[in-house]
């Protein structure tokens, strides 16, 4: 029993690793973008 708690513990700390990093990515991403729009922005207005 205390090993397959174990397991399971380990089981959610990695989704919750997971879901930490896919956020994170998230997070990335929509920065580049937001950046990457700014920089198409400023050459239309240049």
């Amino acid at each position: 029993l205390c090993l397959l708690f174990g397991v399971r513990l380990d089981i959610d700390i990695m989704t919750e690793e997971a879901e930490l990093a896919s956020k994170s990515i998230k997070d990335l991403l929509s920065k580049r973008a937001m950046t990457s729009e700014e920089e198409v922005d400023m050459t239309t207005f240049n």
